[in-house]
């Protein structure tokens, strides 16, 4: 379950006894710096001339939806509200607005920084299957988005008719590849995994061995879609068969011994490719068994979400079932190449930037959210850049109740965590995590291979 940004906003506001809106009764100005509803009269303060005297105003309907205004002056017997500064459109009459004595954007940060402070007691569970074992490729699994017409980690080629997204025909996971060449070229995509001129791969490592490629392929019409391996940058492949076009998913393959490089001209170049023939469509995935092999990896870059030790690290026990499931390694147990490694864990909550944005939330671990964010909000307010002496003083009284209520409810729902196995007790002597240069975590299989 989830809960928008713009419901949020009202719950911290409610909390803390800053929740007005209403709908506005005659147009204002022309200068665009005035609203006017007689409604206002209801409220405590509508009472006094000025009784709203730099308070924030957010538009939630009409022309300037979304934007907000700090009042300088206001009348009491019209009910009008005057703007520092002018909105983008004329506050049209039958228009709705919220009217806080705190600076909306502030109650955001707040609900925000909330969301932080509160991991790991409050987080969204994490779910990952996109590494396999010994896997070479980036993006095997085509889980993210487009980038500029392209899968990630992939480059197109043959300038494709079309580079898509398939999420109807999926081997596993919630996407796979789909390209459709032109009617005068194949196309598709490819990926460089050793650049001649780079040292990803040690010439000697690998002189003698062999590669094998593997994809999850689906076609609908024979001899169209196949894969292949170049190790000269793609002036010649050697390619696996092609899918036999029975719309239904095939495990293509294929392998080449690799040469001593110092025999051949030039670098060498390792490059594999998902090749679609002349007006035809193919689709490709990832999942077990599929992937670019030479020798064991011991090292796997984790998804940036996870931002401490995985709970639990799981290795898929059947290769050729898309939903199969997944078991603990167990003590003496080395994966095996081409398996699919699940990692489970806890991430931060999602800190949405726009009204519709959702954060991963709902009652009643939503009472704790607003209190901290009310915490961190009187926190900021008790500031000397944001309050005089005696206000401050008030805030900080604020924070402190704030704060106990936070650590009441926090006792609360210590007891109902998400429901994750841990891995701690298994993971001693197979597994263990790393940090990167570039601050990610890296998972690193323990043991000989």
């Amino acid at each position: 379950m989830t809960t928008t940004r713009v419901a949020l906003l009202q719950r911290l506001s409610e909390q803390i006894g800053d929740w007005w809106t209403d709908t506005t009764t005659s147009i204002g100005n022309v200068n665009q710096k005035e609203l006017i509803d007689t409604s206002l009269l209801k409220h405590t303060m509508g009472g006094d001339d000025d009784g709203f005297l730099d308070w924030w105003v957010r538009m939630t309907s009409g022309a300037a939806s979304g934007e907000t205004g700090r009042v300088s002056s206001s009348t009491a017997s019209t009910g009008t509200l005057t703007f520092s500064s002018a909105f983008s459109a004329r506050i049209a009459s039958g228009v709705t607005y919220e009217l806080h004595r705190f600076d909306p954007a502030d109650k955001h940060n707040a609900l925000n920084a909330a969301a932080r402070l509160l991991y790991p007691s409050l987080a969204v569970p994490l779910m990952d299957e996109t590494l396999v074992v010994d896997d070479l490729l980036s993006n095997p699994s085509f889980e993210t988005a487009l980038d500029s017409g392209a899968h990630p980690s992939w480059t197109n080629f043959g300038t494709p008719a079309s580079v898509a997204i398939e999420s109807n025909r999926v081997w596993h996971g919630s996407q796979a590849a789909l390209y459709t060449a032109s009617g005068s070229a194949v196309g598709g995509a490819q990926q460089t995994l050793q650049d001649g001129s780079s040292t990803f791969i040690n010439y000697h490592e690998i002189t003698n061995k062999t590669i094998f490629f593997s994809r999850r392929v689906w076609c609908a019409t024979a001899d169209t879609a196949r894969i292949g391996i170049s190790l000269d940058n793609g002036s010649t492949f050697t390619y696996s068969d092609y899918h036999s076009g029975a719309e239904d998913w095939e495990r293509l393959s294929v392998n080449v011994a690799i040469d001593d490089p110092s025999t051949t001209a030039g670098d060498l170049d390792i490059l594999v490719r998902l090749e679609v023939a002349i007006s035809g469509t193919g689709v490709f995935d990832g999942g077990s068994n599929t992937g670019a092999f030479i020798d064991p990896v011991y090292s796997y870059t984790l998804p940036s979400t996870f931002i401490r030790n995985p709970q639990a690290v799981k290795l898929q026990v059947d290769d050729d079932h898309p939903n199969a499931p997944f078991r603990g390694l167990r003590v003496g147990q080395r994966p095996r190449q081409g398996q699919l490694i699940q990692v489970s864990g806890l991430g931060i909550l999602t800190q949405p930037s726009t009204d519709a944005g959702t954060m991963e939330i709902n009652d009643p671990e939503t009472e704790l959210l607003v209190s901290r964010a009310a915490q961190w909000l009187s926190t900021i307010y008790a500031s000397p850049g944001r309050a005089g002496q005696e206000q401050s003083g008030v805030y900080r009284l604020d924070a402190n109740m704030w704060g106990a209520q936070v650590a009441q409810l926090r006792s609360i729902f210590s007891s109902h965590k998400h429901a994750f196995q841990k891995g701690a007790q298994n993971r001693a002597g197979m597994w263990h995590t790393e940090p990167a240069s570039s601050g990610v975590l890296t998972l690193v299989f323990d043991g000989d291979r």
